[in-house]
């Protein structure tokens, strides 16, 4: 597997977003400055975004974020990739890990690259390929709760 590095990160991404809520005709290609990850956030080389029916209430904007929406707004919750950069306090992560990872505050996994908080991603385990990943993370996690938290289920 090639490594990504600090210095392979372009300054703009490729991103499906929208530039104000409603129909599917809304959403567009856009080209958006590459983000940069806080010092608790990693850089993520996006893979797989995961897709769900979440997608259609934030386009439509049933589901907005926390505080005023901002446009243009790249859609997706949950993805995968590999890690193109880290913050200076991360430490859990490397460039180069596969990673799987959620955000629903900001979203944006619709796109080249992604910067989420590292304490929402975890590796991709070795045997599962980054497409299982990405389009797994919020189910996988729903049904974990759904198990864990609510049916109590335990070893």
């Amino acid at each position: 597997m090639q490594r990504t590095t600090e210095r392979d990160v372009p300054p703009t991404m490729k991103a499906a977003a929208i530039d104000r809520f409603g129909p599917p005709s809304v959403l567009k290609l856009h080209e958006l400055p590459t983000p940069e990850p806080d010092p608790d956030q990693i850089l993520i080389a996006l893979h797989t975004a995961g897709v769900g029916s979440w997608d259609t209430e934030m386009r439509e904007g049933e589901w907005r974020p926390p505080g005023r929406a901002r446009f243009p707004r790249v859609l997706g919750l949950d993805g995968a990739g590999v890690v193109a950069a880290k913050g200076k306090r991360v430490r859990r992560f490397a460039v180069g890990d596969r990673v799987w990872a959620y955000d629903y505050d900001r979203a944006g996994f619709q796109a080249q690259y992604v910067a989420v908080d590292a304490d929402n991603a975890g590796r991709v385990p070795k045997r599962m390929t980054l497409r299982a990943a990405g389009a797994g993370v919020v189910t996988g996690l729903t049904a974990l709760q759904g198990v864990v938290d609510h049916a109590k289920v335990r070893r």
